[in-house]
């Protein structure tokens, strides 16, 4: 039984630190703007565009962030105990 609670603690703490990187990843990638949005503002800065963009709300990315750090969280949590349990 002990095996048992010990391969889903450290294979499932394995995984979720699987998802957290990829969702960091995902988050991080989101957050850098691409060349051409670069370039907008620019413009928009020197007055060249002909309108000014409207800001973004920041929800989602509040909601990410959180989600993130949760799941981070819980990964770690499960790795420790995982590796806690004496196999």
């Amino acid at each position: 039984m002990l095996d048992v609670l010990n391969d889903i603690f450290t294979y499932g703490g394995e995984l979720l630190a699987l998802a957290a990187f990829a969702l960091w990843l995902w988050f991080a990638l989101r957050l850098f703007p691409s060349l051409e949005a670069i370039i907008a503002r620019y413009e928009d800065d020197l007055c060249l565009g002909g309108s000014k963009p409207r800001a973004k709300g920041m929800t989602g990315v509040r909601l990410l962030n959180r989600l993130a750090v949760s799941v981070t969280a819980l990964s770690l949590f499960f790795s420790a105990v995982g590796y806690a349990i004496p196999d």
